[in-house]
């Protein structure tokens, strides 16, 4: 059986923006633009790819920001969501004004998205996968109105994988930290979207029931398996919940003394 996100490496880490931005980064430069609004529209909207990668051009709606996410399976349910109005501001520049280019295949003509000629009639997926033929892919042809696999979706996020594990070798080798340093690179996976959303979101909000709505998963499940405690999350509530305690130990000399050194300075 082919191998899934999910087998064998326990669960997915949530990542911080700056994580995010760099993927962006290395999906476009590996000629896969196509990833991206993929990976942004799963973040934002806390869901599997195994939905997400089904998406058609209307689920969406432009005009009043919102993402109606259909019933694929017998497990999921249809919901309609509020979209982030710079996502949908993203989306809708790429599809109706200028397409998101990626790198060439070496053939000097940049990969985009939408891709050239795809529809965009009501059918069409937003994410097509490709023709294939003769037990092969057929280069970049692609069906429109099949979604790209979450198979394929999985190989493009495992390779920008392997050149963040590369980078952050490289930066290491001269003193350097990384955007990815503590991150478990073996636990990226098309899964760490939903993970993200639902952990950036709850950084924000009181409101399990609130994410759980958006996310479409129950709050119970919510705080169980997707509230990713990462590393950074850890160090801002402890810098946080302890700030006051900083304070009042300052107050006495020999204890100041040692932040007066930048021995006990807060990291950032």
């Amino acid at each position: 059986m082919p191998a899934r996100d999910c087998d064998k490496r326990g669960p997915r880490e949530g990542m911080t923006p700056p994580q995010v931005a760099l993927l962006v980064d290395i999906l476009l430069k590996s000629s896969a633009p196509w990833a991206v609004p993929l990976m942004l529209l799963q973040k934002m909207t806390g869901e599997r790819c195994g939905r997400m990668t089904r998406a058609r051009v209307r689920w969406l709606d432009l005009i009043s920001c919102r993402l109606t996410i259909e019933k694929v399976t017998g497990k999921t349910q249809e919901r309609s969501i509020a979209l982030t109005p710079w996502v949908r501001d993203l989306v809708e520049h790429w599809l109706l004004e200028r397409p998101l280019l990626g790198a060439d295949r070496g053939d000097g003509v940049p990969t985009r998205w939408p891709f050239p000629d795809q529809p965009l009639d009501a059918d069409a997926c937003l994410f097509p996968g490709q023709e294939q033929g003769q037990g092969r892919y057929m280069g970049n042809l692609r069906r429109w109105y099949t979604p790209v696999t979450t198979r394929g979706y999985l190989k493009r996020i495992r390779e920008a994988g392997e050149v963040i594990r590369e980078q952050r070798a490289l930066s290491h080798s001269v003193g350097d930290e990384h955007p990815f340093d503590g991150f478990k690179l073996e636990k990226l996976g098309t899964h760490s979207f939903k993970y993200t959303g639902v952990s950036l979101m709850k950084d924000v909000s009181r409101s399990t029931a609130l994410v759980g709505a958006v996310a479409g998963t129950s709050a119970k499940t919510l705080d169980r398996i997707y509230d990713s405690a990462t590393i950074p999350r850890q160090l801002t509530m402890v810098g946080q919940a302890f700030r006051n305690l900083r304070g009042e130990l300052r107050a006495n000399p020999m204890v100041e003394a040692i932040f007066a050194h930048g021995r006990a300075e807060p990291q950032r």
